[in-house]
């Protein structure tokens, strides 16, 4: 076969090879778009799914909650149930409000500079009108105890002691833990804490001072 020849079937098997090529590319990206389809479908039905369980939140009987959007704390307070909220750029924040519980120690010096300490149970609680505040002047309800309740509890226990000789701490026992409830109530009440009991467990003093008790007991005895 002459050149002629060969250059003939040269150029048809060329044209040949590029049609299969072209063929395949086409299937090929047939291929890709119809997958490509089902998976932006698949992502878009996530991130619906996601934006769905992102949308609402649950406040527990016993809490009260709130949103908080983009660092904004938004001032509706929501009871128990379900509620709504803006997903990816809103958060819920939620308090206790039932009656709680918190142990402490306080040291102090009485009148007659006795060193004083005594073991406190006090039961509080928070106004449900007030959470919102309290979040944003202290922060997470855990922090409320440690920054606010502690703090003044020692303080006020410093002040009311103060008032006191040793031997009537003993005696007054029970005005002075009446003295100290009615000033921490009003400490607290401007933070929107509630004092529902106070109680002081005991009070221990100085060995010298129970010595001292004790050698006066013993001689009144005698």
């Amino acid at each position: 076969m002459g050149s002629t020849g060969r250059g003939f079937w040269k150029e048809i098997f060329g044209k040949r090879v590029k049609m299969e090529n072209i063929t395949w590319f086409y299937f090929l990206f047939i291929y890709i778009m119809k997958n490509f389809m089902v998976w932006c479908w698949s992502i878009v039905v996530l991130l619906l799914v996601i934006c769905g369980f992102n949308s609402w939140f649950v406040v527990e009987p016993g809490y009260n909650g709130f949103t908080v959007t983009l660092g904004k704390v938004n001032s509706t307070v929501y009871t128990d149930g379900l509620h709504f909220k803006t997903p990816f750029i809103t958060k819920s924040v939620k308090y206790n409000v039932q009656t709680q519980k918190l142990d402490a120690t306080a040291d102090a010096s009485s009148k007659d500079l006795q060193a004083v300490s005594a073991s406190i149970v006090v039961n509080y609680k928070y106004k449900e009108s007030e959470v919102v505040n309290l979040y944003k002047n202290v922060g997470k309800e855990e922090k409320v105890a440690e920054k606010i309740i502690t703090p003044a509890i020692q303080e006020v226990f410093k002040a009311v002691v103060a008032k006191y000789s040793a031997e009537e701490l003993i005696t007054k026992r029970s005005e002075v833990s009446k003295d100290i409830e009615d000033t921490l109530n009003k400490r607290l009440e401007q933070y929107g804490v509630q004092i529902q009991l106070f109680n002081i467990v005991n009070f221990d003093f100085s060995k010298s001072f129970n010595d001292a008790i004790e050698a006066k007991v013993t001689a009144e005895q005698e």
